[in-house]
């Protein structure tokens, strides 16, 4: 089972380009301490979907969540999202690869977060509000 949350981004873009959702599911595995995810969004289809793992960090210096897209999930995911495509290959590359996000909670359906390249804060933030 999914689960969506609507995104706003701080890019410089037009506003309709900055709104997106990061929608999670758990692995099959029972107790599984990782979700995976990727992005859905109006440029999904030119530049991928940019899977990712989210997990906790080892320490809470940047957030309570790291959305990490060196790497992509290893097992099925939930039905009907696209195919799991590495975020060094194609045009996601430029998006994607090196990245990692760190997400804080805000309150129970909103979290804030933060974009970082090569461990580098990329001066990119978002909002996330969880569906539901």
């Amino acid at each position: 089972m999914e689960v969506i949350h609507d995104g706003l981004n701080t890019l410089a873009l037009p506003h309709s380009l900055r709104r997106f959702q990061k929608r999670f599911c758990r692995p099959a595995v029972p107790g599984a301490a990782e979700l995976f995810g990727y992005n859905e969004g109006p440029l999904r289809r030119v530049i991928g979907p940019g899977y990712f793992v989210a997990s906790r960090p080892m320490d809470d210096a940047h957030g309570g969540v790291m959305v990490d897209y060196f790497r992509v999930p290893e097992g099925e995911v939930a039905d009907g999202w696209p195919p799991i495509v590495p975020n060094r290959k194609g045009l996601q590359r430029f998006v994607y690869d090196q990245t990692r996000d760190f997400l804080r909670r805000v309150c129970t359906h909103v979290s804030i977060g933060a974009a970082f390249k090569q461990d580098k804060p990329l001066d990119h933030y978002f909002v996330l509000s969880r569906r539901g």
